[in-house]
């Protein structure tokens, strides 16, 4: 019975997610068309702003929706591939680029050289955006973040070290649990939904790899990292 009910619950959310994302990329379009029209107002195109604003909190909430279905099959199939890190995260750090620069942060990368393991691309950036999307969220304006990526016998780890909120040491055993968020991660972004290191976790679980965090407490910043087998 309760694997019937998992399996109703799994199909439900992939449905509905899957059905959510044309009719959100077809208001994206056309959002986007009527802002480069040489006819708005500024109050128009402020209203279309919004809207894309919305319509892009909408999509991140469908990937984190589609995360969860995928994560909790066990059945899904992961791409491994052999795959340099340091690429895969400068793509991502790429990408955040506008919310980067929003707040004047600084992305210090300190890379190792052959730094080779098999992943699921995807799955590997969806942990590494989560972290440093966490990581400038709660860090102050024009701070630092430290990227960096070591070599060890049989693996790779990846470190993003941040100046911001920190974590309680009472808070870290529970960080990566679902839905979990902490005292001061609540008050500082209140649209956070606590799922992204949930998700993760369940990504490294699934790479035979382990995921970490560490913070002197609330203030003194923190440092979140994962280590991937460089034999997958």
């Amino acid at each position: 019975k309760i694997r019937e009910v998992d399996l109703l619950k799994y199909e439900f959310i992939t449905t509905v997610t899957h059905k959510f994302r044309t009719p959100l990329t077809q208001i994206k379009w056309a959002s986007e068309n009527l802002t480069n029209s040489p006819n708005l107002s500024l109050d128009d195109k402020e209203q279309l702003e919004y809207v894309l604003s919305a319509n892009t909190k909408l999509v991140d909430l469908t990937n984190v929706l589609v995360n969860i279905s995928e994560l909790e099959d066990t059945q899904y199939d992961y791409n491994l591939i052999k795959n340099d890190l340091s690429i895969t995260t400068k793509d991502v750090i790429d990408s955040l680029e506008s919310t980067i620069r929003s707040k004047k942060i600084t992305i210090q990368k300190e890379f190792d050289s052959n730094i080779f393991a098999k992943y699921d691309v995807a799955r590997i950036k969806f942990v590494i955006q989560t972290f440093i999307e966490n990581a400038v969220h709660y860090s102050p304006e024009a701070s630092t973040i430290i990227v960096s990526i070591k070599r060890e016998n049989t693996t790779i780890t990846l470190f993003v070290k941040d100046s911001g909120i920190g974590i309680p040491k009472n808070e870290l055993p529970f960080l990566f649990s679902k839905f979990y968020r902490g005292s001061k991660a609540r008050t500082s972004d209140t649209e956070g939904m606590g799922i992204g290191l949930y998700i993760s976790k369940g990504i490294l679980e699934r790479h035979k790899g382990s995921i970490h965090a560490s913070s002197e407490g609330q203030d003194k910043g923190s440092t979140f990292s994962f280590t991937l087998p460089i034999k997958g």
